[in-house]
């Protein structure tokens, strides 16, 4: 069959209603733009562990019992990145490639990207550019605009399976190969490469950030800290096994979690080990952990939660919860919260471990969760993003 070339008022038709799409951002329109566009603040929650030193940690009160404010249907499925909170939209990335804008207030949706690869690690919203890594194919990095709903820049490279970092104005982006490099969030362009030691190991663990320096870990167990300015190495060192999930700092010290039963916990100033937690079953992987005042909660493969004392590595409590934890744990002001993998969100008591509160979902908790003025966002496989609140509004929606 012949194909007819459209008309030119076909053509001016078509042109008009993109244009109202992307204006408006409906329901039906395959694109992204929040207008009027609020100011990030610092009580937003915009990446990885709400913090570039991903502490993970709700600030004011998430006190259970909580209620469904509503459940989204994303779709697609959901690899480690977090969802973000900024102001009254929840952004939701999949492994379909795409970013969902979400109003915070209905769960309706306000817009949708596709960035044309499977999104793993989590993006970032730095000064209305949200910054998306690809775990596929030969981009690495999108930087979109959310205001005008359109694209200021891509890097091109190896796939990027671990989430974002921005700090100081510098974009820091660790790929699947081992490289590190750095690059200005606002123009892309480069402004240090680290490349990998052997060109054996991979980088899936989100880069934080220490006191004006970066602190990356590989699928081999070296850890490395390096300046933020410059990519100047500070100190390296070798950790007793892979580390695949994020860290955490309190500023003193990282703490690592890693395969074969081991979490570390090192000194931020040089690397050396000031504790290690041993878990009698080698097989044991943690999650990556979450840390607030003064402890270090983290998941076991196994299905335990642990608390432990961030000065010591001593073991406040362990309790269980569930068959098999992957997601990072969410402390807030006086429980902590952990998805598991039997399709549950379990609430415990953070002084003594003690279960106060459960709920049951569609699907296995997998990815990081994020939290804003008493406000919880979940992703629970294979496609829902669910909202709990305070309150008692309740909503299903199904774009």
């Amino acid at each position: 069959m012949a194909r007819v070339a459209p008309s030119p008022a076909g053509i001016a038709v078509r042109a008009v209603g993109l244009a109202l799409c992307a204006l408006l951002a409906g329901p039906g329109c395959r694109t992204l733009r929040i207008s009027p566009a609020p100011p990030v603040t610092s009580a937003d929650w915009v990446t990885e562990g709400d913090a570039p030193a991903r502490h993970g940690s709700a600030a004011g009160r998430l006190t259970p019992p909580l209620q469904e404010a509503w459940v989204y249907n994303a779709h697609a499925g959901f690899g480690t990145a977090s969802p973000l909170i900024w102001q009254h939209v929840v952004f939701v990335a999949t492994r379909k490639g795409e970013v969902h804008a979400i109003d915070r207030m209905t769960g309706k949706k306000r817009g949708t990207k596709a960035f044309g690869d499977a999104i793993e690690g989590s993006p970032v919203l730095h000064d209305h550019v949200l910054y998306v890594p690809s775990a596929w194919g030969g981009r690495a990095v999108t930087a979109y605009d959310v205001r005008t709903g359109t694209t200021r820049w891509r890097i091109d490279g190896p796939p990027v399976e671990a989430g974002l970092l921005v700090v100081d104005g510098r974009l820091i982006v660790a790929d699947v190969t081992g490289a590190v490099r750095a690059f200005d969030a606002a123009s892309g362009q480069g402004l240090w490469e680290r490349p990998p030691d052997d060109g054996r190991s991979g980088i899936f663990a989100t880069p934080l950030a220490v006191e004006g320096h970066v602190l990356v870990a590989d699928d081999r167990g070296h850890a490395v800290l390096l300046e933020a300015a410059t990519g100047a190495v500070r100190w390296t060192h070798r950790l007793p096994a892979p580390v695949y999930r994020t860290p955490v700092t309190d500023g003193r010290r990282i703490f690592v979690p890693t395969t074969r039963g081991r979490f570390v916990a090192l000194d931020a100033r040089d690397g050396r080990p000031l504790w290690t937690h041993t878990e009698p079953d080698t097989t044991v992987r943690f999650t990556a952990p979450a840390y607030r005042d003064g402890a270090v909660f983290v998941g076991t493969s196994d299905g335990r939660l642990l608390r432990l004392a961030a000065a010591t590595g001593e073991v406040r409590w362990e309790a269980p919860a569930g068959e098999s934890l992957v997601a990072t744990p969410l402390p807030a002001e006086d429980v902590v919260y952990v998805g598991g993998m039997d399709r549950r969100l379990y609430a415990l008591d953070t002084r003594t471990g003690e279960r106060v509160w459960s709920v049951e979902l569609e699907g296995r908790v997998k990815s990081p969760m994020a939290a804003r003025d008493g406000f919880l966002v979940v992703l629970a496989e294979p496609r829902f993003v669910y909202a709990f609140t305070t309150a008692t509004t309740y909503a299903v929606v199904d774009p």
